[in-house]
């Protein structure tokens, strides 16, 4: 896991919030943010969760770019590339995920915690890349899929911060929450395969 500060430059964010947060941006209606899947364990519940709805908009999935606002994927990774020397060898998917202000969300309760990929390898990463300052915190859990474990344990809990993006295995238990304080919190979503950069 790693917080990466300032991972594109300014106006790469600030055109990101003056696309992403404009009354008249394409988002599409989700009812939930995940759907529990007990056969697989992809998706998990347990006392601490709490659903909400949940708007989205694809950027690219599977070999296909879904929106003309790609090109902040490609912002993204370049900056993760420049900041972290890790390389994006293949681009698994990408989508915009917006979660409204709920004021009686409550602190100890957080979404469905799921992994974003089923069996992931070490080369595999998810990226959250917050488009706005806001609560409702990204946690992330010690368990990973394929671990034997009964119960659910905070490992991280990260703040949303405009510009930032949190980076982890695909592997691991995460969940988003829903702001309290905040009119909205909006971040993308990236999964890939990647490799460190080598120098030559």
């Amino acid at each position: 896991m790693k917080f990466i500060e300032n991972i594109v430059t300014d106006k790469v964010m600030q055109r990101a919030q003056r696309i992403f947060l404009q009354d008249r941006f394409g988002w599409y209606f989700n009812e939930s943010t995940s759907k529990p899947t007990l056969v697989d364990r992809t998706v998990l519940t347990d006392s601490h969760t709490k659903e909400s709805v949940q708007f989205t908009h694809k950027l690219y999935t599977v070999d296909s770019f879904d929106s003309e606002y790609v090109e902040f994927v490609m912002k993204i990774m370049q900056g993760l590339e420049e900041k972290e020397g890790i390389v994006c060898t293949k681009m698994l998917r990408a989508k915009c995920n917006l979660l409204v202000q709920d004021a009686l969300y409550g602190t100890d309760f957080y979404h469905p915690p799921h992994i974003d990929l089923v069996d992931p390898t070490d080369n595999n990463y998810s990226l959250i890349y917050y488009i706005n300052d806001s609560d409702g915190d990204t946690i992330l859990f010690n368990e990973k899929f394929g671990d034997e474990f009964t119960d659910l344990t905070i490992a991280h809990r990260q703040t949303p911060k405009a510009g930032c993006a949190l980076l982890f295995n695909s592997g691991t238990y995460h969940a988003s929450t829903s702001p309290i304080v905040s009119a909205s919190r909006v971040i993308i979503n990236i999964v890939f395969e990647g490799e460190a950069k080598t120098s030559r």
